[in-house]
């Protein structure tokens, strides 16, 4: 049975209209006109567990190398906002739907520990040091009036930090903000798994 996943979602989300007997007949002439495998697939998208085994980042990866698209356009791409009934899968992995330029992030300015005496250090007007603060490391970019986040492992995280979207009117295009994302209640910074919650 040949047909395009974007096919198949499209008449499994049309399913939701019908009767359970239209339902029913849809399913076995599906289950009837694919193999073993295909079945195997279906059966995990009608059942809604299509869970992959592997991280979101190894996803995006694989399908960067797939279709030659960069990695942190293909992380807009699959997080922008899109239709699946619109959006077919080749435009999807090529990012046809998103200007990727407007959020894709600089190389971290990452610091790293000193390993040698103080004073070997030289002139300290030649060097900075900073805190090493338990959070995340995160760029905040703001560009064509819309600001995005970026983890250091260059996952596209803006949902997940509603709160820095309150930035957005005081940064004027073309800034970018490289350091540590903290949780912070009344003037202290909590510990680094106030971070992890939902």
């Amino acid at each position: 049975m040949e047909k395009t996943i974007s096919q198949w979602m499209r008449e499994l989300l049309e399913l939701g209209s019908k009767t359970d007997e239209e339902k029913k007949t849809y399913v076995l002439e599906a289950w009837n006109g694919l193999d073993y495998s295909q079945r195997f697939i279906f059966n995990k998208l009608i059942g809604g567990g299509f869970r992959i085994g592997v991280s979101y980042k190894l996803l995006v990866n694989a399908l960067s190398k797939f279709s030659g698209t960069d990695e942190s356009t293909m992380m807009h791409s699959i997080m922008g906002k899109w239709d699946p009934l619109e959006t077919e899968f080749a435009d999807l992995i090529g990012g046809a739907h998103v200007n990727a330029d407007s959020s894709k992030p600089y190389p971290f300015c990452l610091a790293y520990p000193i390993d040698k005496p103080v004073e070997e250090l030289g002139n300290a007007e030649e060097w900075q040091a900073e805190w090493k603060w338990d959070g995340i490391r995160g760029q905040i970019i703001k560009r064509n009036d819309e600001l995005f986040v970026w983890s250091r492992g260059e996952e596209l995280v803006t949902d997940q930090f509603p709160e820095l979207q309150l930035l957005a009117p005081h940064l004027p295009d073309g800034t970018v903000i490289d350091g540590e994302i903290l949780a912070v209640k009344e003037g202290q910074v909590l510990n680094f798994n106030q971070l992890q919650k939902d």
